[in-house]
């Protein structure tokens, strides 16, 4: 795992000076070793957290008219390794690196089907003088670009590319509008936070050449599965991400889904190292019960980690300086403290991200599911105004699935993976988002996957049979945290009131729907609210480097 920043200027004046700025922006994501290539007016940064290959994986990496940055991981690398040598490729490292720029000089745009993994990568062809880029099919890995008339940049996280633009006197915008749906909905989707800067697309090939970028094609994602059952796929799918050279462990959180992945990942190595948080005196918010029973079943190496609001106080700078793009999750507090103490001992750990998406762990898809029953319900007063809300867009469950994928997932759930775990140096590896999950997801009934009480069925299965039913059919509880309390009645409460009063920065074309006073006034019931508004205000103070 690591980080990329890049840019193509038609003016291109010595860039050792500030290349390497922007490289030590993003150190954090790879700690390991920072180097750039620059020609003509192209150039490209890499910064390295060393994983497979440890001595010889480093970036950029040219071969024959091609440079490679590459930020991610290939699980099939080797078996596409032996495919290149039996086509007459020979190898001088043992790393994915070198194994994707020698895919792609061998099959070119097509060779994106051929990966297993998680990945970002930009590929310049000094004879043709275009860049090729690409992210996985799940947008596991970032990229943000900014493009005007004659200038492109490109980095790893939202923050470098502004300081990267800013650095290169770009007249760059922050958009309101952006501001204004991240506080509508808690991300952003249909606005960039900066004019003309934008994520790249998942899933897809993108030719930069002659100041255009053009897509040029869809990465084919779907894997034949039909003969195959679906334990077998998670115990393949988790033996090959537990490849590295570096020890792997796994994120549990005493869940069905991340205590399925400890089961597998036991099955393959022996004393699996664990990593779980508790929540000081809030069983609420704590399963850390569970993932002890857990790890004691599996004999791992269990570390738990206890989060109080001291903890939160000591790492809310943290969390201001980890958002690139302003997103609200308070979940990212703890997130950043489970991170930081993983990086102790593991480089590399496997997480249950997208267990949710994939087979329909969602309370709104069995209220899709059994719409008469829920709508009954509802005019009984029974989560009226929840169940409502889900009627009365009318999404069947396919699509509501996808828009799960397309929003919760990629702009919620894995910017906050990556931005947490790469702030410490940690890979997160997620079994779940991988092409034979997804296509055995997509090969069968939607309606198999939930009945009235319950969600995730074909994961309550096989927790049942390879953990217990305790585990299998206890109740969806997420990575929750108490941030009503904390607002409310804590040190974070009075740090929103000096931030939202003294420091507001925020222009009042933003928030002209919101009353501050009256909100501040009713912390308990405006925490959300508030604490969105502290962080949007915190980030563009950030900003203003």
């Amino acid at each position: 795992m690591c980080g990329i920043v890049g840019f193509v200027k038609k003016n291109q004046e010595d860039v050792s000076g500030y290349i390497d700025e922007m490289l030590e922006s993003i150190k954090h994501r790879g700690p390991d070793a920072q180097n750039y290539y620059s020609n003509n007016n192209v150039t490209l940064g890499h910064t390295r957290l060393s994983i497979v290959d440890i001595e010889n994986g480093h970036q950029p990496y040219i071969f024959k008219n091609y440079v490679l940055v590459f930020n991610g991981e290939i699980y099939n690398h080797e078996k596409l390794k032996i495919e290149l040598e039996n086509k007459g490729y020979s190898f001088e490292t043992n790393s994915d690196t070198e194994v994707l720029v020698k895919l792609y000089d061998c099959y070119g745009d097509s060779f994106t089907d051929k990966l297993r993994g998680m990945y970002a990568f930009v590929i310049l062809d000094k004879d043709k003088k275009e860049l090729t880029m690409s992210r996985d099919f799940f947008g596991i890995k970032p990229m943000y670009i900014y493009q005007n008339d004659e200038e492109l940049f490109f980095s790893s996280e939202m923050i470098t590319l502004i300081r990267l633009l800013k650095k290169s006197n770009v007249d760059y915008k922050i958009n309101v509008e952006a501001q204004k749906e991240y506080l509508k909905n808690d991300f952003i989707k249909n606005h960039n936070i900066v004019k003309n800067a934008f994520e790249l697309p998942k899933g897809k090939v993108f030719r930069y050449k002659d100041n255009k970028l053009t897509e040029v094609r869809t990465t084919k994602y779907y894997f034949d599965v039909n003969r195959m059952e679906l334990s077998q796929i998670l115990k393949e799918e988790i033996e090959e991400q537990q490849n590295a050279d570096v020890d792997v462990g796994v994120l549990l959180s005493g869940g069905i889904d991340s205590s399925l992945i400890t089961s597998y990942a036991c099955e393959n190595k022996s004393k699996v190292n664990t990593y779980s948080i508790s929540f000081e005196d809030d069983e609420m918010y704590d399963e850390s019960k569970y993932s002890r029973e857990v790890a004691e079943k599996f004999n791992t190496n269990h570390r738990e980690f206890k989060f109080s609001e001291e903890t939160l106080l000591n790492y809310l700078p943290q969390l201001i300086e980890t958002i690139d793009i302003p997103v609200y999750d308070p979940a990212m507090l703890p997130m950043l403290y489970l991170c930081e103490n993983v990086s102790k001992t593991s480089k590399v750990v496997l997480s249950g991200d997208g267990g949710d998406e994939m087979f329909l762990g969602y309370t709104h898809h069995r209220i899709l599911k059994y719409r008469k029953i829920f709508k009954l319900l509802s005019n009984l007063g029974i989560k009226k105004n929840i169940i409502s809300t889900i009627l009365i867009k009318k999404k069947n469950l396919e699509e509501s699935k996808n828009n799960d994928q397309d929003t919760g997932l990629n702009l919620q759930l894995l910017r906050k993976t990556d931005l947490c775990s790469m702030r410490y140096g940690v890979e997160v590896r997620v079994p779940f988002l991988s092409k034979r999950v997804y296509s055995y997801s997509k090969s069968k009934n939607n309606l198999k996957f939930i009945n009235l009480f319950y969600g995730k069925l074909p994961l309550r299965e096989l927790a049942r049979k390879r953990i217990n039913k305790t585990i299998a059919y206890k109740k969806k509880q997420g990575f929750r945290v108490p941030i009503k309390e904390w607002v409310n009645n804590g040190v974070l409460g009075e740090k929103i009131v000096a931030s939202l009063t003294s420091d507001l920065v925020i222009s009042s074309e933003v928030i002209s729907k919101f009353d501050i006073s009256k909100m501040l006034a009713k912390k308990d019931v405006y925490y959300k609210e508030l604490f969105s508004l502290y962080l949007l205000n915190c980030w563009l103070i950030k900003i203003k480097f």
